[in-house]
């Protein structure tokens, strides 16, 4: 291999890695087994560089390599004779261990050829055909317990693109083959994120009275407290995320515990009461990080960040959100990208960068339409229409305002997120209101 080449393969090695693990746990289910398949498929690619570097897609040649490499390690004798399980798993992106634990199980009700159809159809974005293959497989076999595990592992690999609407319809199928409360609580959780309130708020409530795992309840009970939140009750949400708060911390759950911290610290935030939300927000942070969960941890920066943008010290997370903001590209997951950019956003306009601000809240919105969240698009144009106006530009100002005000959902009555005059769009619309 020449010089040059041999560059080129390492620098495709490191930057594809993240995405190359990924794959492969999707494939495995186990980490150390995962780490086994990369490291024999960026080996064959180094064999066969040549070749693979004149390739019409090199992540497609790649992602075939690792393929066959996982399909080559089932085959294998040491394969058949040894099984570690998942006693050394890593924690996955998952919000907690329930839905890790329900992805698992439908991944694991195909065998593995049917597996890799999966996860290379809606993780790589292959052909649908090969999906319906593995559908009809499930189908065929008559076991509806075994299909609705299936339909809502597809259902959270939905999700976790980002594809909101699949998900939700993943889910009731789901549903529909076998009643199942984790599922259900996992279909209100996209109905939430996606801003169906009122929908999420009473497929929560369907499912509490239902609920024996110490662990799902203390999830149900945080959403929950999340809703009510954007429904504008800050007393429900508070008590409901403290009840949260002890049920992970009698199971000993750190991650748990940061989640629902990071969510009181946004409750405090909407109450204006911004040292209580630092405080919280940065007891979030440290849990989070211990748990060695990247992404949350993003999300951790983020709040704590619109926390200290209302104290008047934004500048001092501008590294952090900027590091963010690479964390999310690099794991792929546009929720996040939309959420810190806003958050730039609101850092550039406290700053007086009304052109820095007025870019970073385009992406976001770009990202907010692409996935189709109505609710965070009004928030984003609203603060969009408070940097085009402090920017000079009041008839284009007048007419984002607007735009958000006809697609705000009627069911969202958070008074730090709402019209001018309230929280902090209103502090900057009155501080720039002469220009």
């Amino acid at each position: 291999m020449r010089l040059g080449e041999h560059a080129e393969y390492v620098e495709f090695v490191r930057s594809r890695m993240p995405w190359l693990r990924k794959l492969a746990y999707l494939l495995c289910q186990d980490w150390h087994r995962a780490d086994d398949v990369v490291q024999t498929a960026i080996t064959q690619l180094f064999v066969h560089w040549s070749k693979a570097r004149t390739a019409d897609d090199v992540d497609a040649y790649a992602r075939t390599v690792l393929t066959r490499a996982f399909l080559g390690e089932r085959r294998s004798a040491w394969a058949r004779k040894v099984w570690l399980g998942d006693t050394f798993d890593r924690p996955a992106r998952a919000e907690d261990s329930t839905t890790a634990v329900a992805v698992r199980q439908a991944l694991r009700a195909v065998p593995p050829r049917q597996r890799a159809v999966l996860v290379l159809r809606f993780c790589c974005d292959l052909s649908i055909e090969d999906t319906a293959v593995a559908l009809e497989s499930a189908r065929r076999a008559g076991d509806r317990p075994g299909q609705a595990l299936l339909l809502s592992g597809l259902g959270w690999l939905r999700a976790e693109q980002d594809r909101l609407d699949e998900a939700i319809d993943y889910y009731r199928q789901a549903l529909e083959c076998d009643e199942n409360p984790v599922t259900r609580l996992l279909l209100a959780s996209v109905l939430g994120e996606r801003g169906d309130l009122a929908a999420a708020l009473s497929t929560v409530d369907e499912v509490l009275p239902v609920l024996t795992d110490p662990r799902a309840v203390a999830r149900a009970e945080h959403g929950r407290a999340m809703t009510l939140l954007e429904l504008g009750d800050f007393p429900a949400a508070r008590a409901g995320s403290e009840q949260a708060l002890a049920a992970y911390q009698e199971l000993g759950d750190g991650h748990g515990v940061g989640l629902v911290r990071r969510s009181i610290g946004i409750v405090f935030r909407a109450e204006g009461r911004l040292d209580d939300a630092a405080r919280e927000g940065e007891e979030a942070l440290r849990c989070l990080r211990a748990a060695g969960d990247r992404l949350m941890t993003v999300y951790a920066v983020q709040s704590l960040a619109k926390v200290r943008i209302r104290q008047g010290r934004g500048e001092e997370v501008r590294p952090e959100l900027l590091t963010a903001l690479d964390t999310c590209h690099d794991m792929q997951d546009g929720f996040g990208e939309a959420l810190v950019r806003r958050t730039l956003g609101e850092l550039e306009l406290a700053s007086g960068r009304f052109t820095e601000a007025i870019g970073h809240l385009r992406q976001a919105l770009d990202w907010w339409e692409s996935l189709n969240l109505t609710l965070w698009r009004a928030r984003t144009l609203r603060d969009l229409a408070v940097a085009l106006a402090a920017q000079g530009a009041s008839a284009e100002a007048e007419a984002t305002h607007q735009e958000a005000h006809r697609c705000q959902p009627n069911d969202a009555h958070r008074a730090d997120e709402q019209e001018p005059g309230r929280g902090f769009a209103g502090n900057l619309c009155a501080r720039f209101s002469h220009t």
